[in-house]
């Protein structure tokens, strides 16, 4: 019989993607590629792993997927500037084109959210982008969506959505080519930046008088971001803003510190003449803001102060709803029920999240990863993605009119202690659940309640753990499974109070390394 720890043990073990697919898989070359190449939000791998033989497998089992399940010969395809990004795109064009699919392609790079909105523009295509997003610069990888910009992840979308494509790649299934084949090439930047403007109703010069700065990471965002400040008159300081895939500051990830250290010691060195800092991932989907002293600001305290904005922009029938993910503080709950909105909590993961903004009608969702999620405007409907650009234009907008009260929130955010999010990487998918496994118990026996489903019973995909006590007093624990990182556990601590934070984190780091040697911390 099991002990009472046995099956606290057992209950709460994380379920491991993929753990039962490697502890029975042969071995198998194309099974263990399959097992590195797809994940649960999208495709991304080592670039030097993947031939062209096996691209060329991927893209006939895409093209499969595009024609028998969603019924479609059109395809929108770009890249972002990471290296290899234009190699696998002409491998594209000219694997789709040859099988009769209608090809729309910008050639040059861009952001994901520019991807988007060219994919909005053409409703009938399916689109492929291929970016690895924040990864180190060897990787390659892709973001999918279906018609009407559908996301496509594992179980999201028609047939399975990736896990379909999954089986069709091992399965080496294709499609007969057909006649008519067709490439177009498109440039939908200044569209783009017109459309963010006018949905933000900002004028020429109207945000004259701010001054920020904004680190690409020599990403693929710059020119979009710049052609918009300067037509609202935002006096702004671009930093590695060409793109380059050799990110010469690193890896694109603006959570990395010794990445993002030389901007941070600019606007240190100019307290004075800097409001806002703006960091923005390789692919552009992501923006870290920091204030004109470096203070980090919550990405869910300033979806809170875009709440009432974004309620008036986004068309809705009866609640309008924002997603926001188990990392949020309670602060940020109570802020936005005082201003009428019933938050709604999100898993982490961009397409599983544009999923819930489509099945729920939410009008925005936030990640405190930084990525930002609009049901964006569309004629008379609604098309879930994502747009920095937007989100940077709509936040300078209200806090020019709106100061007081922004300052206000942040000195509430101030008032809550958070270690940002931290994690380790394990050997194997097995040393990184054991290592959730010891620190949910660690905390559940002190006292911890655990949250795992969302109000629909469906999982959260993080858990989190919360304590109250002595009526004012609170800690909450998100920990996670890394879904796009191999063997990567990941936990981040908010609380009310400076020495149960300090303990939490302790507590945390010694059961994450306890039996697992020379971890390194990421």
């Amino acid at each position: 019989m099991l002990t009472n720890k046995a099956m606290l043990t057992a209950r709460t073990r994380p379920l491991s993607r993929g753990r039962a697919f490697r502890e029975n898989m042969a071995d198998n070359a194309l099974e263990k590629i399959a097992y590195e190449l797809f994940h649960a939000f999208d495709i991304r791998i080592d670039a030097e792993r993947l031939s062209d033989e096996t691209a060329s497998r991927l893209y006939n089992a895409q093209a499969w997927y595009f024609r028998e399940c969603l019924g479609t010969d059109e395809i929108v395809l770009c890249r972002d500037t990471r290296k290899k990004g234009e190699h696998f795109l002409q491998l594209a064009i000219d694997t789709f084109s040859a099988l009769g699919f209608h090809v729309y392609t910008n050639v040059l790079p861009v952001s994901t959210c520019q991807f988007y909105f060219s994919c909005m523009q053409r409703p009938s295509c399916a689109g492929i982008m291929y970016t690895a997003s924040h990864n180190p610069k060897n990787y390659t990888g892709q973001k999918t969506v279906g018609p009407n910009v559908r996301p496509i992840a594992e179980n999201v979308g028609p047939e399975g959505g990736l896990t379909a494509v999954r089986d069709a790649f091992l399965k080496g299934k294709t499609v007969s080519a057909k006649e008519g084949g067709s490439v177009t090439v498109i440039d939908d930047g200044d569209a783009y930046v017109r459309a963010c403007l006018d949905l933000a109703r900002i004028g020429k010069d109207e945000l004259s008088g701010i001054s920020v700065v904004a680190d690409f990471l020599s990403g693929s965002a710059g020119s979009e971001v710049m052609r918009a400040f300067r037509y609202a008159g935002i006096s702004c300081v671009p930093r590695n803003v060409v793109p380059d895939g050799n990110f010469p500051s690193g890896a694109p990830n603006p959570i990395i510190k010794e990445n993002i250290e030389g901007t941070l010691d600019y606007i240190r060195a100019h307290p004075s003449s800097v409001d806002f800092c703006f960091l923005f991932d390789g692919d552009g989907d992501r923006v870290d803001t920091r204030s004109g002293d470096g203070t980090e600001i919550s990405p869910s305290v300033i979806m809170t102060f875009l709440s009432s904005v974004l309620t008036s922009i986004v068309p809705h029938t009866g609640e309008a709803r924002i997603g926001i993910d188990s990392k949020a503080s309670p602060v940020v709950h109570a802020e936005l029920k005082s201003g009428g909105n019933n938050p709604l909590l999100v898993p982490n993961g961009h397409s599983q999240i544009k999923d819930i903004l489509l099945q729920k009608k939410a009008i925005a969702a936030v990640e405190e990863t930084a990525h930002y999620y609009l049901n964006f405007p569309n004629g008379e409907n609604t098309v879930p993605m994502e747009s920095t650009l937007l989100f940077c234009l709509l936040f300078l907008k209200r806090w020019k009119n709106h100061k007081a009260e922004f300052d206000a929130l942040v000195a509430r955010q101030n008032s809550v202690l958070r270690e940002r999010e931290w994690g380790y990487t394990y050997a194997d998918e097995k040393d990184r659940d054991d290592a959730l496994c010891a620190t949910e118990n660690f905390f559940t026996e002190r006292g911890y309640v655990p949250l795992k489903t969302l109000e629909d019973g469906s999982p959260l995909g993080t858990t989190l753990l919360k304590r109250d006590w002595d009526g004012d007093k609170w800690c909450w624990i998100a920990q996670r499974a890394s879904q796009s990182e191999k063997g990567v556990a990941r936990w981040m601590v908010t609380s009310s109070d400076a020495d149960e934070l300090q303990l939490a984190v302790a507590a945390i780091n010694e059961a994450a390394q306890k039996k697992w040697k020379r971890l390194q911390r990421i």
